[in-house]
């Protein structure tokens, strides 16, 4: 099996993040195609994948068909030995679309690729003229896709639209602070997409003045350059875990969690992590967020007020891999405990500990 290729199999269901080393991606199948009997190809379609984590609120979930075999149906070169990394991908109507380019660290370009999701051929490729490309697509409507821009080697980030039908670039917004030339990305993922209110926000930290903030841009139109909607200084390094029930949800390295109102940018409540970080992303799902990426704790919270619900205890030094996810009441993560690493399950209602399961490896980032 090659290096550089995309395979399309039928045994997980979920979507990874890029590898920065290794360029294998296993795409979801319940997204794409099937052998369930009885189900169609254009049936299956539309179960979409349309940004990294499924939705808004990272539940990392599609209620499409499961596949029932390991098959890979198609794999595809992805331009050859100059390849670095792939970024997680999206499923929009028979299309895949993910990007790629060369080692990070570099002044190289990345590309935004689109292939057919039945066949693996690739449609077109459009070069992401404005950083080394990152890990994040979103479907904004059915004639425009969105991805975070990361300059790697100095600079500001931003935010590129192109077109789904042929990869024209659309707009190109830088996202820095009020014009500050200085202003920087810092975290580690890349920001949230909202598809409810039809906005993205992502932390921001400005250079000139030493000041975090919080920064919500408007992208109701998504033909035209998205707009500052608000920013909040926040007085804490951090950056967005998730969205969810009109609400945009901030994690601070200081150990708390903030909400803002996602359209005004109003502070609704403030909560503590106990012992912990907060970092990575979050889930929300049924009124409730769930936090638990890069510490030891599994801690839920009601949305509405910041009040914790029910917070979980994995052990020293155990800790919880990158990104749960949500279905059917109950809640399922990773913990990469070097001592006795599993995939738990937790009743999100009650928070106990319904089962889990040996996972003596690596597990992973994001998907």
């Amino acid at each position: 099996m090659s290096d550089n290729l995309i395979e399309v199999g039928i045994m997980e269901r979920r979507l990874p993040i890029f590898k920065s080393v290794s360029i294998l991606l296993l795409l979801c199948l319940s997204l794409l195609a099937t052998s369930v009997p009885l189900i169609s190809k254009a049936e299956v379609s539309q179960y979409e994948w349309p940004m990294l984590g499924h939705d808004e609120s990272w539940t990392e979930f599609s209620d499409g068909p499961a596949p029932s075999t390991p098959n890979v149906l198609w794999k595809t070169d992805i331009l050859g030995s100059g390849v670095h990394f792939a970024s997680s991908v999206v499923t929009h109507k028979g299309r895949v679309f993910t990007q790629i380019g060369p080692p990070w660290f570099t002044p190289l370009p990345a590309k935004l690729a689109c292939f057919n999701a039945t066949t693996g051929a690739k449609l077109w490729e459009a070069p992401i003229a404005h950083g080394t490309g990152g890990s994040t697509q979103v479907i904004l409507d059915d004639q425009h896709i969105m991805i975070v821009t990361l300059q790697m080697v100095g600079g500001v980030g931003g935010l590129a639209c192109y077109r789904i039908s042929d990869g024209v670039e659309v707009w190109y917004k830088e996202i820095g602070i009020m014009g500050h030339p200085g202003a920087e990305v810092k975290q580690y993922l890349e920001g949230q997409y909202s598809q409810e209110l039809k906005m993205y926000f992502t932390s921001m930290f400005d250079l000139p003045t030493q000041t975090p903030y919080i920064v919500a841009y408007n992208l109701s139109n998504p033909s035209s350059q998205p707009t500052l909607a608000w920013q909040k200084v926040v007085h804490e390094h951090g950056e967005v875990l998730a969205c969810g029930g009109g609400k945009v949800f901030f994690g601070s390295y200081h150990g708390y969690v903030y909400a803002f109102d996602g359209k005004t940018g109003e502070l609704a409540w403030k909560a503590p992590k106990i012992g912990e970080i907060v970092a990575y992303s979050a889930t929300y799902v049924d009124g409730r967020l769930i936090h638990g990426s890069g510490t030891t704790r599994l801690t839920c919270y009601n949305a509405t007020d910041g009040t914790i619900l029910w917070d979980y205890d994995a052990g020293p030094r155990a800790f919880f891999a990158f990104c749960g996810a949500a279905a059917y009441g109950r809640y399922y993560q990773h913990n990469i405990d070097p001592w006795g690493g599993f995939v738990g399950c937790w009743d999100i209602e009650t928070g106990e500990l319904l089962w889990k399961t040996p996972a003596h490896y690596f597990i992973g980032y994001v998907n």
